[in-house]
């Protein structure tokens, strides 16, 4: 099963959490802030990130694979994704329904990447590196989560009741 970290009870904090941090696009284009973490509660792996837009975005809030999210080349801590605003428009409404089955979750996962592709900037000389197929920070935060997660079932209310600190860096 996918769930959001959110959602998550942790044995002990997590000390190098991604969430807070910033996503910058194409040209330094900003596109949110790293809101949570979607991943599979049996391996402890990041499936995609979820980006919250800060209001540029109608439906406010977007997914993103971690593999797409590079460390920033220009803001310590805060990484890059060769989308641009437009492009990120077409990805479907992100709805927390998503969570409350497999199925639903399966359905939107489809849906999501019939219109998600990995891109370029499209400016020579501009190409962001590629990482494979996590950057460090994530390898790092995804060890963490997994050594620091309990063993149990989420917390039946959404919310954990020891929730992790979130750093901006």
């Amino acid at each position: 099963m996918h769930i959001s970290l959110r959602n998550y009870q942790f044995s002990e904090g997590i000390k190098d959490d991604v969430r807070g941090s910033t996503v910058y696009g194409v040209n330094e284009e900003q596109l949110g802030k790293i809101d949570d973490l979607i991943f599979d509660e049996k391996t402890g792996s990041i499936k995609y990130a979820i980006i919250d837009s800060g209001g540029w975005l109608q439906n406010r809030r977007f997914l993103l694979p971690p593999e797409q999210l590079r460390q920033s080349s220009q803001s310590e801590g805060h990484f890059e994704a060769s989308y641009t605003k437009q492009q990120i428009e077409r990805f479907p409404a992100l709805d927390e329904e998503i969570f409350t089955s497999e199925e639903r979750f399966d359905e939107y996962e489809r849906s999501y990447l019939d219109v998600y592709a990995p891109t370029s900037t499209g400016i020579p000389g501009q190409e962001l590196p590629t990482q494979s197929p996590l950057s460090p920070r994530f390898l790092k935060f995804q060890e963490e989560v997994a050594r620091s997660r309990k063993q149990s079932a989420p917390a039946e209310t959404g919310t954990s009741s020891q929730k992790p600190e979130r750093k901006a860096g």
